[in-house]
């Protein structure tokens, strides 16, 4: 093989190489950037709808009875909408036991401890 060609192709693998580990880093990046921001997201839609049920519950007449059933009626009468749908809602008590939820999927306990601790 002809020293052009060694030079040739060394260049080529080389490039290829230095694309590909720059293109690994860029789509990583970009990954964790998205997913901060919408973690972030997710936070504060949260602290909006937290937010919107301690209002309903404040200006809604309890008398004091803040029962879980009181909850659940609460919950039921918040019903929020997207523009990809109505937006699933789980209400829990301290001990991380489902009061209300408006969607089929459950939620594992360990996992919301995890996420409140």
């Amino acid at each position: 093989m002809k020293f052009f060609w060694r030079i040739f192709y060394s260049t080529i693998i080389v490039t290829m190489i230095t694309f590909s580990l720059g293109s690994y880093f860029l789509i990583s990046a970009l990954f964790n950037s998205s997913l901060e921001h919408e973690t972030e997201a997710a936070y504060e839609e949260n602290d909006m709808l937290r937010t919107s049920l301690e209002m309903a519950i404040a200006n809604t007449p309890h008398y004091g009875d803040l029962s879980e059933d009181t909850l659940k009626n609460f919950a039921q009468s918040m019903r929020i909408t997207t523009a990809s749908g109505m937006l699933p809602i789980s209400i829990d008590n301290a001990d991380f036991k489902n009061l209300y939820i408006n969607f089929n999927d459950t939620i594992d306990s360990a996992i919301l401890k995890t996420i409140s601790s």
